[in-house]
């Protein structure tokens, strides 16, 4: 299991700085190395996520749960795949309790006072620690200021989400402000 974990968080790794063929052969040699192992299942979504091929996401999910209940531990991964398809219904129901997913749900699907109270309930639940989730929902709402904000405050608290800030399809509203370019280069990722 040790390898496995090892090849598996490798290959995410390859995933959030933006080689998500690479972080697929990788996770798939995980899922290869042990097809029980719920966390390289997951990783497998998450890459995909990343890539943003969220009808494979969705697809294999799907086909997981169906097949393999006990492995399906990742309603959220599949909720975010399904919102990036504008399949909202669906996504709400894998959402579940997910006060996240819940405001990010509110925010692509246009109710914005629903968006920002859940955000205030996030952030009163959370604090600052989950700035970077803050700066996703912002980005949503199509509000860079306060995003961009969010992303220095989760720079401050060494929020360790940042890790996915050049990957992270929620924030693509944010790619061609010179503040994203700038914040990239100070976190140090690879251009």
């Amino acid at each position: 299991s040790g390898d496995n974990d090892v090849i598996r968080n490798y290959g995410y790794a390859m995933s959030i700085i933006g080689k998500p063929e690479e972080a697929l052969r990788y996770v798939d040699e995980a899922l290869a190395l042990d097809p029980f192992n719920s966390g390289s299942h997951g990783a497998h979504v998450a890459v995909l996520f990343d890539a943003r091929r969220y009808e494979e996401a969705v697809n294999y999910s799907l086909k997981l749960k169906q097949e393999s209940p006990e492995l399906f531990r990742s309603p959220g991964s599949l909720g975010h795949s399904l919102l990036m398809l504008g399949r909202t219904k669906e996504a709400a129901l894998a959402f579940g309790q997910n006060i996240t997913g819940d405001a990010l749900l509110a925010a692509r699907s246009g109710n914005r006072a629903l968006a920002l109270a859940k955000l205030a309930a996030l952030k009163g639940r959370d604090g600052d620690f989950a700035s970077f989730d803050y700066a996703r929902i912002y980005a949503q709402l199509g509000d860079k200021n306060r995003a961009f904000a969010a992303l220095d405050r989760a720079w401050e608290v060494r929020d360790s989400s940042l890790g996915r800030l050049k990957v992270d399809p929620y924030l693509d509203p944010l790619r061609s402000d010179p503040r994203y370019a700038s914040l990239v280069k100070r976190l140090g990722l690879p251009a």
